[in-house]
């Protein structure tokens, strides 16, 4: 993920300049594979790009449902749902997930994870929305102003500040709120205790966040979105 031209371990000022459309293409090159541009986690380009990741997140959930909405009824439950499980995975091979060498195993069990869940879900739709947007923003709380595992004396996206944070939350939250009202603030609570809790955890133990980590948190707020919708599904 770090490029020669991008890399800086020097904070940076990320500034209140709006983003623009070179910002949407570079974070949809960060979480998506749609492009092989290398931005480092520490560059500006990075703090610009991040309080779009929802927005990239919003596009990859429409895309999960819209396909949801044209196999259903043409493929079997369960091959439906590996269909669904695999996209999203090949959706999400971003710059991010690569730089983070996520496990073999890991990866087995998320995507374990997403099979059985969206497997069980009757109504696909708000979930296969919600998960990647939700959890593209998790990336944006839990990297705003955290500390590097690797050295704990510098920053991990020193460019991604309070600003960075604040828009990619009012994206987020308002899109979930004015779409599920009730739900949407269940989801987002869950979503921000979960995520602000695994970062203090992190903090505490090994001084900070690492790439891998940024993706872990992604990835377990897909899940535990889905399996919200599962569980409200079964029990309410």
């Amino acid at each position: 993920m770090p490029s020669d031209s991008d890399r800086t371990n020097a904070p940076q000022i990320s500034g209140s300049i709006l983003p623009n459309l070179s910002d949407i293409l570079v974070a949809f090159s960060i979480l998506t594979p749609v492009s092989q541009r290398s931005v480092a986690i520490g560059a500006p380009a990075f703090g610009r790009a991040a309080p779009l990741f929802p927005v990239v997140g919003a596009a990859l959930g429409t895309t999960l449902a819209a396909m949801a909405w044209m196999i259903s009824g043409w493929l079997p439950t369960p091959l439906a749902a590996l269909a669904l499980a695999v996209l999203w995975e090949i959706c999400t091979y971003g710059q991010l997930r690569r730089a983070a060498q996520i496990t073999s195993i890991t990866a087995a069990a998320v995507l374990v994870g997403r099979v059985v869940g969206i497997w069980l879900l009757d109504q696909q739709s708000l979930a296969l929305c919600f998960a990647p947007l939700l959890g593209s923003w998790a990336i944006v709380v839990m990297a705003v102003g955290t500390r590097d595992a690797s050295s704990p004396s510098r920053k991990l996206a020193p460019a991604v500040l309070f600003n960075e944070f604040a828009l990619a939350s009012l994206l987020t939250l308002a899109a979930v709120f004015s779409i599920a009202d009730g739900l949407g603030i269940l989801l987002g609570v869950v979503a921000a205790t979960l995520t602000v809790g695994l970062r203090l955890l992190l903090h505490r133990a090994i001084g900070g966040v690492s790439l891998a980590w940024l993706v872990h948190t992604a990835m377990l707020i897909e899940l535990a979105t889905v399996w919200i919708f599962v569980a409200l599904q079964r029990f309410v």
